[in-house]
């Protein structure tokens, strides 16, 4: 689909977690769940996805805490609300 997720498909949730959101309009904890395609690739692209503004409203540290990483792996994050 337009959004990168494949209609019908199969996703597994490698992990659920809060992460401390500075944005103008939000602060706070936010839960966020990470996401694999076992095939490897086609990825999420919205809110959240590997190139998404969202990443810049949180700390270096926490995204290396939480093992971020910009690659086309299939694994990616979405918000959970």
């Amino acid at each position: 689909m337009e959004n990168g997720l494949v209609m019908g498909h199969a996703y597994t949730i490698t992990k659920v977690l809060e992460v401390n959101v500075n944005h103008p309009n939000f602060k706070g904890k936010l839960p966020l769940i990470r996401i694999r395609n076992p095939w490897g690739q086609k990825e999420w692209k919205g809110a959240w996805s590997d190139s998404s503004p969202e990443w810049g409203y949180i700390s270096e540290k926490e995204k290396r805490e939480i093992g971020l990483t910009i690659d086309d792996d299939g694994e990616f994050w979405m918000d959970e609300r």
